[in-house]
């Protein structure tokens, strides 16, 4: 392997460590209180190998995340390197394959097109995932306890599209399509509450309200909402067959077939009760879930040896 050039930036603290341990019982300086309980996670940068380029930037560096668990006065070490495509590339080659900061036209040949996440700049935990994060790449999911990396996380499916690429979007494109998107979720908006509207009553003064309200509404807590579905995907395909079934109604009545709204009513009352069940019981699991990593955690430091 070739060895790390002899340059500031890869000297004192900035040396590379390349290592991935676990440590038990870190020496502390002062006593720890034991009731600190828990885990603090941390990401940086740190060179698996010697960067293609001697004038790049430190920072252009593999992630390696660490967990320092507390536990009734004690602190364990766990380290370990995210395992994101590129380091994967660069293990097997045994060099590094990608070039400078964000230039990926100074990259390797074999790596063009690949992957160029390093998942080096802040850990977040959600949903029970440990995320390594990057802004310009999709999160690393890691096992929270384990640190053993389980890929990209795309939010169930929520996280849609390639990472930026400069060289692939013209601006004015993608300001003609964000302007496109916008009034498209508007008109979507606007006909959601116009067929709620028709569909379930008949008075003008009830549908105008009704519109009015949902505008409001919308206004009001589309941060909250847009949270509970991000947490709730679910949820989603709930609304689009509420949307559906007025739909369907609709075309009944205009084919001199009505359906009785009671029905209608029934049948939403009747789905949105089944998916609150569904998402309650969801959320026991996963409290269940993140207690057990949470015991198995403290009895793998628990049986530590001092």
């Amino acid at each position: 392997m070739p060895r790390f050039p002899d340059i500031p930036m890869f000297q004192g603290i900035q040396a590379p460590s390349r290592i991935e341990l676990d440590l038990h019982d870190i020496e502390a300086d002062g006593d720890i209180p034991r009731e600190l309980n828990g885990a603090f996670y941390r990401v940086a940068p740190d060179h698996q190998y010697p960067p293609r380029f001697l004038d790049d930037v430190p920072f252009n560096a593999d992630g390696a995340i660490s967990r320092f668990l507390f536990d009734n006065g004690r602190v364990h070490l766990r380290h370990r390197y995210v395992q994101t495509e590129r380091f994967k590339l660069e293990r097997a080659a045994g060099r590094a394959l990608y070039g400078k900061y964000r230039n990926p036209f100074s990259d390797d040949p074999s790596v063009a097109g690949k992957s160029r996440n390093l998942a080096n700049t802040t850990p977040l935990v959600w949903e029970g995932k440990l995320l390594a994060l990057r802004e310009d790449s999709p999160p690393i999911a890691l096992d929270p306890v384990t640190l053993q990396t389980e890929g990209d996380w795309r939010f169930h499916g929520t996280l849609e599209g390639p990472a930026p690429d400069a060289r692939r979007t013209p601006l004015r494109r993608s300001f003609l399509a964000v302007v496109a998107q916008i009034a498209a979720i508007d008109i979507v908006f606007s006909l959601d509450s116009v067929f709620t509207a028709v569909g379930l009553v008949r008075e003008l003064p009830v549908m105008v309200a009704a519109i009015v309200v949902a505008i409001i509404v919308m206004m009001w807590v589309s941060g909250s909402i847009a949270a509970f579905i991000a947490r709730h995907p679910t949820i989603r395909m709930l609304a689009l067959s509420f949307l559906l079934l007025i739909g369907v109604a609709l075309v009944g009545e205009a084919l001199h077939f009505e359906i009785p709204k009671g029905y209608l009513y029934f049948a939403m009352a009747f789905a949105t009760a089944v998916e609150l069940i569904n998402v309650r019981v969801r959320r026991r699991l996963d409290a269940r879930r993140d207690g057990e990593r949470g015991r198995e955690g403290g009895g793998e430091a628990g049986g530590a040896d001092r």
